[in-house]
């Protein structure tokens, strides 16, 4: 009879293969693209040489995006057009839905106002 196998806590390793923190390739990743513009190729390359495992560019590419998009520091000037562009969404949303409505009707669909579109989608 066979034993289950039992698994233990999650690697902190990159690869099972690695001898490097995620936070070491990580860092070793943003200096190799933003430093010194190495290619996704060269990338690839290089973390293969240095021990660090056997990764697609593809999967590369993607981490160093998420990893990009999670240092993205937001200034309060930058918070301040966010929210005026959602509040412009917001505001712009029910012309959209009654343009909307008139397009999927067809040329001889009745048309309906965007205050009367989030009146009836309240009553809904």
């Amino acid at each position: 009879m066979k034993r289950p196998r039992q698994r233990g806590p999650p690697t902190k390793h990159s690869d099972t293969t690695s001898r490097y923190l995620i936070s070491q390739d990580n860092d070793r990743l943003y200096k190799l693209r933003e430093e010194q513009g190495k290619t996704w190729q060269e990338i690839a390359e290089v973390f293969k040489k240095e021990g660090r495992g056997n990764l697609t560019t593809n999967v590369i590419r993607v981490r160093f995006y998420r990893l990009k998009d999670k240092a993205a520091a937001w200034g309060d000037d930058e918070i301040e057009r966010l929210k005026a562009a959602i509040a412009d969404v917001d505001r712009r949303k029910w012309e959209f839905v009654s343009a909307k409505m008139a397009e999927l009707g067809g040329p001889d669909a009745r048309r309906f106002a965007a205050a009367a579109c989030e009146r009836k989608a309240k009553e809904i």
